[in-house]
């Protein structure tokens, strides 16, 4: 090092002197303008991250806006549809129940239909002793969000049986 320094010095015509001797004299403007030069781009860097940052802070805020939003929207469905199955029974439950009705009085199930449309119907079909047709037809009276629409009672001739034909109505 000391002797590219001394060949640096003693032949003061070469370009690497004039640089190095420049140097010297105007240390302080040098400093200066290095110092200006990494100061600008640092901030300029730090602003730019910054705006990254923020836009990106930004877009998390709006994906986490949405899915609370969505949430909110799933979870009041959900509820709607608790509050709604409450109200009118779980199909299976009224089912079960009407099976079992007819069964405890003695009659034979020939048909049980569900009907789903504007308003939710169950058509019943069952066979049996004609005596035991008005007790089935107080159970399934006594069940909830059931109403009676059509009551057909038909004598079929064997063993006096009736045929009893229900239409009903599920209420909310």
């Amino acid at each position: 090092m000391q002797k590219t320094l001394k060949k640096l010095y003693t032949s003061p015509t070469k370009k690497k002197y004039k640089i190095i001797n420049i140097i010297n004299k105007k240390r302080i403007q040098m400093i200066l303008i290095i110092m200006l030069i990494t100061i600008t781009l640092s901030a300029t860097n730090y602003f730019r991250l910054k705006n990254m940052l923020n836009k990106e802070l930004e877009i998390q805020e709006s994906y986490q806006e949405k899915l609370k939003n969505k949430s909110i929207i799933l979870s009041k469905a959900y509820k709607k549809n608790q509050e709604k199955s409450k109200k009118t029974g779980s199909i299976s439950i009224i089912d079960s129940k009407i099976k079992e009705i007819i069964i405890k009085n003695g009659g034979k199930l020939n048909n049980l239909q569900w009907y789903f449309g504007d308003s939710q119907k169950i058509n019943v079909i069952s066979t049996q002793n004609s005596k035991k047709s008005i007790n089935i037809i107080q159970d399934i009276n006594k069940i909830k969000h059931l109403k009676f629409t059509e009551l057909i009672l038909s004598k079929t001739g064997i063993n006096k049986s009736i045929e009893l034909d229900i239409t009903l109505t599920i209420i909310p």
